[in-house]
């Protein structure tokens, strides 16, 4: 919207407010009297703490912020607005009624400010600097908001990727496997015993990362003995194919939260090779402990599985 074209259209006005906080109750009435006469809403605080509470009840587009307040200082409620995740995005102007040297400057900058200008300025000065930083505030916007749609794009394709590669797995453990019907569709272990399933998900999660130093920065670590023990505390509670595979999105999901793009697909890989050697070692505990299995006959039961829990 342009901040200085006075026929700019209401619905268009009420989308941009702004926070003017000043001690000087003369300098906020003639700031609401010219942005108002522009379209814009205007809320008004004359300290510290009431600006931290309007802009956390209407968070502003810009907020002119006097650098001198009676009782916290504006470079102070400056570096509150943008740790507060509410207010963060809020375009910050310090304001200043000296001329200042550059040192100042820099240092009302360095507490996250978003410019930094000197009072008085005539009204169309300040209508075209209200414009130019509003302007700013538009394009960082429409990066954070092309930024976030890639994450939730990403995040989705992430998603489907570990369901596809999960059906693709299960089925691969189990085709030409004749142990019985129970293993494959009973209860899952992550409702049947939910603390059980949190302690095994910490330990693959760990495994995964143990594996992925071991293979990029070739560190000796105890990765295959933890996944002999990980296989044999799988069969000891008779944990299914199903099992194993919910593990591994739970685990892997946790592990590659707010990772980068690349690395993450490098945990991903990682973590397939990594389930596809847990199937096979939980699957010959299962072989080597019930010699029915390797017959054909279903050899287990869910009893057993309860008694194992």
């Amino acid at each position: 919207m342009k901040v200085g074209d006075p026929a700019a259209p209401a619905d268009r006005a009420q989308s941009v407010r702004i926070l003017a906080v000043d001690d000087d109750a003369a300098i906020t009435a003639a700031t609401v009297r010219l942005l108002s006469r522009h379209g814009c809403t205007v809320d008004v605080a004359h300290d510290g703490e009431t600006a931290l509470q309007l802009a956390r009840q209407h968070p502003p587009d810009l907020v002119l912020l006097d650098v001198m307040l009676p009782d916290i200082d504006g470079t102070e409620v400056c570096r509150r607005l943008k740790a507060d995740p509410a207010t963060e995005a809020s375009f910050v102007v310090l304001c200043s009624a000296l001329r200042t040297d550059a040192g100042a400057v820099v240092q009302g900058l360095s507490c996250g400010a978003d410019g930094y200008l000197t009072r008085p300025l005539e009204n169309r000065e300040m209508l075209a600097r209200v414009e130019a930083y509003l302007r700013h505030k538009s394009t960082i916007d429409a990066l954070r908001d092309s930024e976030r749609q890639r994450r939730e794009q990403f995040e989705r394709e992430r998603q489907a990727s570990y369901e596809a590669e999960i059906r693709a797995l299960g089925a691969q453990a189990v085709e030409g496997l004749p142990v019985s019907a129970w293993l494959y569709g009973a209860e899952l272990l992550r409702e049947a015993a939910p603390s059980v399933f949190a302690e095994l998900q910490a330990a693959y999660a760990d495994l995964i990362n143990d594996t992925f130093e071991q293979q990029v920065f070739r560190e000796d670590n105890d990765a295959a003995k933890n996944l002999r023990a990980l296989a044999e505390r799988l069969f000891q509670v008779r944990a299914s194919a199903r099992d194993v595979t919910e593990l591994h999105y739970h685990a892997l999901c946790a592990r590659t939260i707010g990772e980068p793009s690349a690395r993450a697909r490098a945990l991903m890989e990682c973590g397939r090779l990594t389930l596809l050697e847990l199937m096979g070692r939980v699957l010959n505990a299962y072989r080597s402990r019930y010699p029915e299995i390797r017959g054909g006959t279903e050899a287990v039961s869910p009893a057993s599985r309860r008694a194992s829990s």
